[in-house]
C-alpha cells in the first residue's frame, strides 16, 4: 500500500469515526403502579389524573413525590396496593413513569414522563396453589397508562411493576421496579353435612365452598342448653380455614330443630393465609342420628 492510498484511508476512517453519533447515556428511572377497579379497556390518562376506587400507590425505591405547590419532596414508602373484592373484577393497574423527582432544585423539579415506553406488570398469587399472570402496556406521550389486569380470585397477591432497560427514540432509560401487595376478598357461600365422629362433642364435615371448592373438616361444639359455640377447621387443596361461632338450636319438630347463628373466620394456611371476614348460618340438626347440615353465607377477606 503506498504512503498516499494508505495516508486517504487513514483520514476516511478518522472522518467516520468523528461523524458516528456517540451512544446515549441511560438516565435514571422512576415507576409507580396502583391498582383500580373495573378495568375493562386500556386509556391514557395524565400522571396526576385521578382513577375511581384506586388503591393507594407504591413507587419505586428511592421515589419523592412532590405537592401541587412544589414545597417540598415526600418520600414514598407505601407497599399495600389495597383490598378489593372479586365483585370489582376485572381489575386494571395504574402506571406512571419516567424520570426521578428532584429535591436538588428549588422549587424542587419533577421528571418527565417516559414517553410511549414498554412497561410489564407481574401478579403472582401467594399459597400453596399460585395464579400468576404477566401484562404488557405501553404508556402515553406524558408516560402513564391504565390498563386490564383481568378478574383475580380470592387471595393475596405480590404485584410488581417494571419499566425495563429501553430505548425510544432519543431518550434511553436505566430499569426500575415497584412492588406491592394486593388482597382480594369476596363474599362466599360454604355448605357443611356434619356428623358426630367422637363422643366428645367432634364432628366430621364434608364441605363444599364456593372458592375454596370441596374439601373436609373438623367441627368442635361446646353446648349449653339451646345455645353452642363452635369452632372448626376446614381442609382444602389450597389451604385450610377456620372459623367460631355460635350456633342457636331452635324447637324441634319431628325430631329435626332448626339452626340458625353467626361467626367469623379466624384464619388460614397456604391460599388463605391472614383471611379474616364475618358469616351467619342456617341449618338443621336431627338429634337421632346426630346429623347436621347447614349453611354459610358472608364476605371473606384479608
Amino acid at each position: 500500500m503506498n504512503g498516499r492510498f494508505g495516508g486517504m484511508l487513514a483520514a476516511c476512517i478518522t472522518a467516520m469515526l468523528v461523524a458516528a453519533p456517540a451512544s446515549l447515556a441511560a438516565t435514571p428511572s422512576r415507576i409507580d403502579v396502583s391498582v383500580c377497579p373495573n378495568i375493562t379497556t386500556t386509556s391514557y390518562p395524565g400522571i396526576t389524573d385521578m382513577i375511581a376506587g384506586c388503591g393507594g400507590p407504591v413507587f419505586s425505591p428511592g421515589s419523592v413525590l412532590i405537592p401541587p405547590d412544589f414545597s417540598s419532596c415526600t418520600p414514598q414508602t407505601n407497599t399495600d396496593l389495597g383490598t378489593f373484592l372479586t365483585s370489582q373484577n376485572p381489575l386494571g393497574a395504574k402506571v406512571n413513569a419516567g424520570g426521578p423527582n428532584t429535591c436538588a432544585t428549588h422549587p424542587p423539579t419533577m421528571g418527565p414522563g417516559a414517553s410511549n415506553a414498554a412497561v410489564t406488570l407481574n401478579v403472582v398469587q401467594q399459597g400453596f396453589c399460585p395464579t400468576a399472570l404477566t401484562v404488557q402496556a405501553l404508556t402515553s406521550p406524558q408516560g402513564s397508562v391504565v390498563f386490564p389486569i383481568g378478574s383475580l380470585p380470592l387471595g393475596t397477591y405480590t404485584v410488581t411493576a417494571t419499566l425495563p432497560a429501553q430505548t425510544v427514540g432519543s431518550q434511553s432509560w436505566l430499569e426500575s421496579h415497584a412492588t406491592g401487595m394486593l388482597h382480594i376478598g369476596g363474599p362466599f357461600k360454604e355448605t357443611d353435612a356434619v356428623a358426630l365422629a367422637r363422643s366428645d362433642n367432634t364432628f366430621a364435615a364434608l364441605l363444599a365452598n364456593n372458592f375454596a371448592g370441596p374439601g373436609a373438616g373438623a367441627l368442635s361444639l361446646s353446648r349449653a342448653g339451646r345455645v353452642a359455640d363452635i369452632k372448626a377447621t376446614d381442609f382444602y387443596a389450597c389451604g385450610t380455614i377456620t372459623l367460631a361461632g355460635t350456633i342457636t338450636y331452635g324447637k324441634r319438630t319431628r325430631g329435626i330443630a332448626r339452626l340458625t347463628g353467626s361467626g367469623n373466620i379466624t384464619g388460614g394456611t397456604g391460599n388463605y393465609l391472614g383471611l379474616g371476614g364475618k358469616f351467619t348460618l342456617m341449618g338443621s340438626y336431627k338429634a337421632k342420628t346426630n346429623r347436621a347440615t347447614f349453611v354459610l353465607t358472608g364476605v371473606a377477606t384479608y
